[in-house]
């Protein structure tokens, strides 16, 4: 493979879309720029080959209750590219991938690519996808599930409906956060230790300039201070896109909400899964 592949896990409403951003404005990582940074052709791809079908009619296709598709709707220039791929048909789905980023390397204008990146839905293709492309580099993103909760919450509230498992309730929600946690630790535990990569979404709040730099260092890029700061200048800036998506006043904001918004009948939802916190690292007292 040309290009190695950088696969983003997190729960909803973690900041991947905010990590995608960064990854997007190094020049070596090919991403497709268009908010909320959800094109997963690489992950269509590769159900297409499992299941047997045909990849280039570009067909929804249903993996773990989850329709993927290779990009997004409002994506006009992936639609065009993919109306001109039957001259492809007969190539294996890899190839595909490689042949849908490089063609997204040159309309984000980047020559010099090592990666692409794209955000996993949960994490039940992390280990198919590895064993697919050999190269693959997984991000674990992790955030406090006492702010993703109320950032899932929050997010609902001002869409107007209810998604991320909150229609399940919300002792149901905090337990699928905290759950995806437990299992990526038993997922991490099962991979080669040059596979995965562990960010928390506070060090990129608080640390923005050594976190993004480990990062880059981390995955062979460039991490000068001068590309670190072009990164940071780019993907903290806000648009209406970002002030759609956002939930707190800021990102200083959006750390430790939960002390803020929490009610006594939230801090009893909490203090029942206290054993489960401590079990994925955050020991400090939830009442």
């Amino acid at each position: 493979m040309k290009y190695k592949p950088i696969l983003v896990a997190s729960t909803g409403r973690a900041g991947s879309t905010l990590l995608m951003k960064i990854l997007a404005s190094h020049p070596e990582i090919s991403v497709r720029s268009l908010f909320p940074y959800e094109t997963r052709a690489s992950q269509y791809y590769y159900i297409c080959d499992r299941e047997g079908i045909n990849p280039t009619e570009f067909a929804p296709v249903t993996w773990n209750n989850f329709e993927y598709r290779p990009f997004q709707a409002n994506d006009k220039q992936s639609t065009l590219w993919s109306q001109k791929q039957k001259s492809l048909e007969q190539q294996p789905e890899a190839n595909l991938s490689e042949a849908y980023y490089s063609f997204v390397s040159g309309i984000e204008n980047k020559a010099q690519v090592k990666y692409f990146a794209e955000k996993l839905v949960g994490l039940s293709l992390v280990k198919p996808m590895i064993n697919w492309f050999t190269a693959s580099k997984i991000i674990f993103l992790k955030r406090d599930p006492r702010d993703t909760f109320f950032s899932i919450k929050s997010f609902n509230k001002k869409r107007g409906y209810l998604s991320f498992g909150e229609q399940q309730g919300e002792s149901a929600l905090l337990a699928n956060i905290i759950g995806f946690y437990k299992h990526s630790q038993k997922i991490k535990q099962s991979l080669d230790r040059d596979k995965d990569l562990d960010l928390e979404y506070e060090q990129l709040i608080t640390k923005k300039m050594a976190t993004i730099s480990q990062l880059f260092q981390a995955l062979n890029l460039d991490y000068s201070d001068r590309q670190v700061l072009s990164t940071i200048e780019n993907a903290f800036a806000e648009s209406p896109e970002t002030l759609k998506h956002k939930t707190s006043s800021d990102l200083h904001h959006s750390m430790s909400r939960w002390k803020r918004e929490a009610d006594k009948r939230i801090l009893e939802i909490f203090a029942s899964f206290e054993k489960d916190f401590e079990q994925i690292g955050y020991c400090n007292q939830i009442r």
